[in-house]
């Protein structure tokens, strides 16, 4: 079997792990699915996390809630169940994202990403499974006990719309953790805010247009840590120039982005003043998506 290119074993209804050898390894996911038990049984995940009880809950972001599973088979691993679409059914650009990101992450490997385990495509339960990493206080920046550090989905979401793995996806994963150590915790939902107003600007429906007056009243002050002391003078200047270069680092367009090259020069300058008091500047003012 080691003399192994290629497998497809879509659609056999298996059932147990895989082999760990290079012919899995780098088997694209399309080659795995329709195989109810590959990998593990998705009954065994419900049961042990107790149907996805909040006291197995260790993290929460804007698509999805991150549990800890402690599998029959002696494996604890960290199970990110997405969120419920609100209608009960998921749209058609959700199915493209998640089987994107699945894509992305069957693609990836190196050292420093976490390890993916399987996922699980269902009308009640949709979930990725990782190899679970005990430390770590950002949402996506986690280390082993080794203290090697491994970079979580953050990253493989950028992969999963752009499909392509260069040094504008390494701005992207700049951007993202730069925003979440100012706001105190992930800046998902925030941006997933911001760039549906930006999306809808040109739209005349009521929806579209509540949608942009939520994002466009936002203010600063109101979005960066709050058990922190509001910044003042010189601080509130820096505060202001890293959400906008955090900004510019998620720019929509990889090709707008700056590189780490630029962030770092433009990082070393003498912050120019505000144009005006902290406590009213707009987040849309900064938000160049």
């Amino acid at each position: 079997m080691l003399s192994l290119t290629s497998v497809d074993l879509s659609s056999n209804h298996l059932e147990g792990p895989l082999p760990d050898i290079k012919a899995f390894q780098e088997a694209p996911f399309e080659a795995f699915i329709n195989n109810d038990g590959l990998c593990g049984n998705v009954t065994d995940i419900i049961e042990v996390t107790e149907d996805f009880n909040s006291k197995y809950c260790i993290g929460s972001g804007g698509h999805g809630t991150v549990y800890k599973a402690d599998l029959l088979t002696g494996r604890v691993v960290a199970v990110k169940k997405l969120h419920p679409p609100q209608d009960g059914e998921m749209s058609s650009t959700s199915v493209t994202a998640f089987t994107s990101e699945i894509r992305a992450l069957t693609e990836i490997r190196h050292r420093n990403i976490v390890k993916f385990y399987g996922y699980c495509s269902h009308a009640r339960h949709s979930f990725l499974v990782y190899k679970l990493m005990e430390k770590g206080s950002l949402r996506n920046i986690l280390s082993n006990e080794e203290e090697a550090i491994r970079i979580g989905d953050v990253y493989v979401a950028e992969l999963a719309y752009t499909t392509q793995v260069n040094n504008k996806t390494d701005v992207y994963t700049f951007g993202v953790v730069a925003l979440e150590v100012i706001m105190g915790r992930h800046p998902g939902d925030l941006i997933s805010s911001l760039s549906s107003s930006s999306a809808s600007a040109s739209a005349s429906s009521s929806s579209s247009s509540s949608v942009r007056a939520v994002a466009d009243s936002l203010l600063l002050k109101d979005v960066i840590d709050q058990r922190l002391p509001p910044p003042i003078d010189q601080m509130s200047e820096k505060v202001v120039f890293a959400v906008k270069l955090a900004f510019a680092c998620q720019h929509v367009n990889p090709q707008c982005r700056p590189n780490m090259r630029q962030v770092s020069q433009v990082l070393s300058i003498k912050k120019p003043p505000l144009q005006k008091p902290f406590p009213i500047i707009m987040l849309r003012e900064l938000f160049q998506g």
